[in-house]
């Protein structure tokens, strides 16, 4: 568990190897709250960083995957989606109806990634429902290559809103989308999250 100090005094370094070290000078704080804020950036990076490492077994699974599926319609993607979750007994047989609802309302589609998900948090199990395509989906006015479909079981409210910044994080840039849709495979996915950690927290 990432932890955080704050101090104006030297520490040994068996200190910065047990918290994430912060030194202030003990004067003249309010020249200083740019690195306190810095600090408190980088330190909820690193913590929904370690809860998607930590965690990614526990929402993702290669059963709950499709990689390049012949067809590109953003419906039959959820439909599939939505037909898998079930069949594991993850979610209640009218998911995919709330999932519709919530995704006619407005769009869960933001450049090229998707995050459908259902308007209740009444999911049986927490799980991330995961589709790539290399020619995409069509998604509206968007050409979406991947899609996260979320459901959620009110319980882990709290700890999934740590997981789910973590994947606006690692999805934010174009230069990730582009190696996300080249993976052909679930273990392709899970490497190229665990290496987009690691390359982060340097």
């Amino acid at each position: 568990l990432f932890k955080m100090l704050f101090t104006t005094i030297p520490v040994p370094e068996r200190v910065h190897n047990a918290y994430m070290v912060v030194k202030l000078m003990p004067f003249n704080l309010n020249a200083q709250y740019h690195i306190i804020q810095e600090a408190l950036t980088k330190y909820a990076l690193l913590y929904s960083n370690y809860k998607l490492r930590t965690c990614f077994h526990t929402y993702f699974e290669e059963e709950l995957t499709l990689i390049n599926p012949k067809y590109v319609e953003w419906e039959r993607v959820i439909s599939c989606l939505c037909e898998k979750l079930y069949e594991k007994s993850y979610t209640n047989k009218d998911f995919e109806e709330k999932v519709f609802k919530r995704e006619y309302v407005a769009t869960t589609a933001f450049g090229n990634i998707a995050i459908p998900h259902s308007v209740d948090m009444d999911a049986i199990k927490t799980s991330i429902a995961l589709a790539i395509s290399q020619k995409g989906f069509r998604w509206g006015n968007n050409t979406v290559h991947l899609v996260l479909l979320l459901a959620i079981n009110k319980t882990d409210k709290k700890n999934f809103r740590f997981l789910y910044e973590a994947l606006l994080s690692q999805f934010g840039e174009d230069t990730m989308i582009q190696e996300v849709r080249n993976c052909s495979s679930f273990q392709e996915f899970e490497a190229l999250i665990y290496h987009n950690i690691q390359r982060e927290e340097k």
